[in-house]
């Protein structure tokens, strides 16, 4: 990963802007073990549970405190008369257009039967929608999943997006495209915050019926989301300014080095555990010797019984 995606990234993307400010940028595999500080944009109660250093710091959820959220007029009086609930439809970037059209029809017809809002974030027109659905090419994205008549989000399965979702409560369906996708779901289903429905032509509709059926039918969900929203909100200090704080704290340390792993001061041998295998290898090499010499006393005493033996039957 190392090598052929990150390496690659940094001379293509810093290279250029660390010389336009005058400096000579280092090669990636000292930087790589000289950085200060590593901002997780997440969070334990979304991801796995991981073994980090002290300077690496979760920060997820930094750009909910401070984002707008309020939603235009004629979208806030929809959301407002959707007495049955809105599910809210976003798959991110253009997937939404690029479905084949079999698949858009396909969702169509599973949203007819609704007696939900659906608010379906596509760009560009469908054919023969049926009444309860809207389409936004701009959806106020954290607006709309703060309404609190949101009652469940369809999504390709983005972290952002559901990190985003779980932090204002609403359980997921998730439609993933790419491999993280994939991942993010599993979690979120193994959580009980979300259901995973196949992008496929063939059962798609069914399937992702069944799923908003079985979340509108089963509050668990529901639950499960609300208390990972609870997790996720209760930090000491806004993730905002917690990642402010880290920063400055960085420079006024000069790079924070009392934050840093020891194991960046091991030598090759020590990190390696070189000396162990040394030692291991040596209890081997004394081990095998042993074992000869064993070998050889227990051959001679076998021939040594033998002729005995044959001594006594004659």
């Amino acid at each position: 990963m190392t090598h052929y995606v990150e390496s690659p990234a940094y001379y293509e993307i810093y290279q250029l802007a660390i010389q336009l400010r005058g400096r000579t940028p280092p090669l990636y595999e000292e930087l790589l073990y000289d950085g200060a500080l590593l901002l997780v944009n997440s969070h334990p109660a979304l991801g796995q549970g991981v073994p980090l250093p002290h300077n690496a710091k979760y920060i997820g959820g930094h750009h909910l405190t401070a984002t707008n959220t309020t939603l235009p007029k004629n979208l806030q009086t929809l959301l407002d008369n959707a007495k049955h609930g809105v599910i809210y439809l976003n798959l991110g970037g253009t997937v939404s257009e690029d479905l084949p059209l079999e698949v858009q029809r396909e969702l169509l017809r599973v949203f007819r039967q609704l007696e939900q809002l659906v608010v379906w974030r596509h760009r560009g027109a469908l054919q023969h929608v049926p009444g309860n659905v809207r389409l936004v090419q701009r959806a106020p994205h954290l607006a709309l999943l703060k309404h609190p008549n949101t009652i469940m989000m369809i999504t390709h399965g983005g972290f952002l997006s559901y990190m985003e979702a779980m932090y204002y409560g609403v359980p997921i369906i998730g439609i993933p495209v790419q491999e993280d996708q994939l991942l993010t779901v599993d979690i979120a289903a193994s959580r009980g915050r979300a259901m995973k429905v196949s992008l496929s032509s063939a059962g798609m509709g069914y399937k992702l019926n069944e799923a908003i059926f079985e979340i509108l039918g089963n509050y668990s969900y529901r639950s499960n989301a609300k208390q990972a929203s609870a997790l996720v909100r209760d930090r000491l200090v806004p993730a905002s300014q917690e990642l402010l704080y880290w920063v400055e704290h960085a420079m006024r340390t000069g790079g924070a080095p009392a934050l840093r792993s020891p194991a960046l001061q091991l030598s090759a041998i020590q990190r390696y555990y070189l000396d162990v295998a040394a030692v291991l290898l040596m209890v081997a090499w004394f081990l095998s010797k042993v074992a000869k010499l064993v070998k050889v006393y227990w051959d001679d005493y076998g021939t040594d019984t033998q002729y005995f033996e044959d001594k006594k039957n004659e």
